[in-house]
């Protein structure tokens, strides 16, 4: 793997930027001491060039939802956290970093790290102002780099430069990696990074381990907000039970109307659609990356999308058990399951009492059900399927990390393990007694 390299594309001022310069140099050494090549990237080019929806200060959270901001800054927090970064919310953020990046761009490619890492704990531990001349002279002075590289037209335009490489590559927002001919974007995406550059086995950051037997508290259920007519929820589906036997929790399945719980807090109905062109292309290629990595077989997309899934939805709260089946038969096998026929076929096919099913799916307490579900989902704030909630003996929500208790996304199952073996050793209990 001799020169094969990392390239990492950064603004000081994104938060996730911050948690990837502090573990992409070990990502590189797991990859058999692959390079670095650091490369201060326009955040907000990369925005005005991709037309990403953002606030009048730059910053695309202040566009979302609410419960996606919420959502999206108790994520930061837990991985914050969980990866012991120092992290404390700039009161100034976001600032004008365009000197502060113009200062890496000018410095010597040996020296860019260490710049970088100065400014990114300046911005994101110290709340200083990375705009402010005075503290940009302060840090250049630290790292032994002149301030004056900041305002060389040799500067300007190698910032001008990455920022357009980066575009080119298909990049919409930081942290962006290049690496083995191919884009990968986040932080939480440097596993693909070391698997794209030959780590045998890259592994999702786990923190918690249980000694053998450790369960947590009797009655500990896991909650999973789903519909049918989301590809990321069958990929999560593809887990969770896996994640409840391995961990000694009861598992309850709530479908949801996702349509109905976008429509409720301001969410397109088709998400993918309003996004830039890059970061839908993005999303196909990040979406194939999870399937691979799950091991799932067959995936396509249904020839009839999006999926009208009332019906299956109310048929899984009437028999749960049906979930397998109607899944699998919408993600794998190509069928409509929107289509009554069609599901009839997939129900008769798995052994279930088809004509019973639909015709309890039509009473007005499985209708209520779903409603239900879909509301309590918006309530405890879920912004997108799947999402995950730990619910105690006590009926109380667990406390999942980063000030919440929901947790969005299967590319977060791994955090929700780590929640609920924190259970399992504070409990005491074990499955033998």
């Amino acid at each position: 793997m001799a020169g094969r390299a990392i390239e990492f594309h950064f603004d000081i001022v994104c938060p996730f930027a911050y948690l990837a310069s502090r573990r992409v140099e070990e990502a590189a050494e797991r990859a058999n001491n692959a390079q670095v090549i650091w490369r201060p990237t326009l955040l907000g080019g990369l925005y005005r060039a991709t037309k990403a929806p953002q606030g009048k200060d730059g910053s695309a959270t202040d566009v979302m939802p609410l419960n996606k901001k919420l959502l999206n800054a108790q994520d930061l927090v837990r991985e914050a956290e969980r990866q012991g970064a120092p992290l404390k919310w700039n009161p100034k953020h976001p600032v004008r970093s365009l000197t502060a990046l113009r200062l890496i761009a000018g410095a010597p490619e040996a020296k860019r790290p260490q710049v970088s890492r100065a400014l990114y704990a300046a911005y994101w531990e110290d709340s200083l102002d990375i705009h402010s001349e005075s503290v940009l002279r302060d840090i250049a002075a630290l790292v032994g780099v002149s301030y004056d590289v900041a305002l060389s037209p040799e500067a300007r335009d190698a910032l001008q430069c990455n920022t357009d490489l980066a575009l080119e590559r298909g990049a919409f927002g930081v942290p962006s990696f290049w690496v083995a001919g191919r884009l990968v974007y986040g932080q939480d995406r440097l596993v693909f990074v070391e698997k794209l550059l030959g780590v045998a086995k890259p592994q999702l950051l786990r923190l918690v381990r249980p000694p053998p037997g450790a369960i947590p508290p009797r009655g500990t259920t896991l909650e999973v907000f789903h519909d049918f007519a989301s590809p990321w929820s069958f990929i999560g589906h593809t887990q969770i039970a896996r994640v409840a036997r391995e961990l000694g929790v009861r598992l309850k399945l709530r479908p949801v109307l996702l349509g109905a719980l976008f429509r409720a807090i301001g969410t397109p109905n088709m998400p993918m659609l309003a996004l830039s062109e890059a970061k839908r292309a993005y999303g196909k290629q990040d979406m194939e990356d999870w399937v691979e990595w799950w091991g799932i077989k067959n995936f396509s997309f249904p020839p009839v999308f999006p999926v009208r899934t009332v019906l299956p939805l109310r048929v899984a709260l009437v028999e749960p058990a049906v979930t397998d089946a109607v899944y699998a038969a919408c993600w794998t096998g190509g069928v409509d399951i929107g289509d009554e026929a069609e599901l009839r076929k997939v129900l008769a096919s798995g052994g279930f009492d088809a004509d019973t099913l639909v015709k309890k799916a039509a009473e007005a307490e499985i209708k209520a059900a779903l409603r239900e579900n879909t509301e309590l989902a918006q309530t405890v704030g879920a912004c997108g399927v799947p999402s995950y909630r730990v619910v105690l003996p006590d009926g109380a929500s667990a406390m999942l990390g980063g000030g919440g208790s929901v947790i969005w996304g299967q590319d977060r199952l791994h955090v929700v393990e780590d929640c609920i073996a924190s259970l399992a050793v504070a409990s005491g209990h074990s499955a033998r007694l």
